[in-house]
């Protein structure tokens, strides 16, 4: 059976990352220069202390899905609330029951 661990994105799940995105919709870079600005913007985005990717991972090597998370402030509340832009599972991964007993 298969292993899926959930965890905090890195660099190197950037490629993984935009083929998710590609997935879910998001536009494909037409040229290098733009493939260049999409993994620019992937790596400022895990820096940012108010923002998350985190991937699942199947059998500790490949990533087959993504969430990316922001931490608003609100007017008249104490705590942040979370806003959630990309949530995907790629569609060979639908339906399979990984990870039940």
């Amino acid at each position: 059976m298969e292993n899926i661990t959930i965890r905090e994105s890195t660099y190197d799940d950037i490629q993984s990352l935009l083929e998710l995105l590609y997935e879910l919709g998001r536009p494909k870079p037409q040229k290098d220069s733009e493939l260049e600005k999409f993994k620019k913007l992937l790596k400022n985005y895990m820096q940012e202390d108010d923002k998350k990717i985190l991937v699942a991972e199947i059998d500790n090597s490949k990533i087959i899905g993504m969430i990316s998370i922001v931490f608003l402030s609100r007017l008249n509340q104490n705590t942040s609330e979370m806003y959630i832009p990309e949530l995907i599972v790629s569609q060979n991964y639908h339906s399979k029951g990984i990870g039940k007993k």
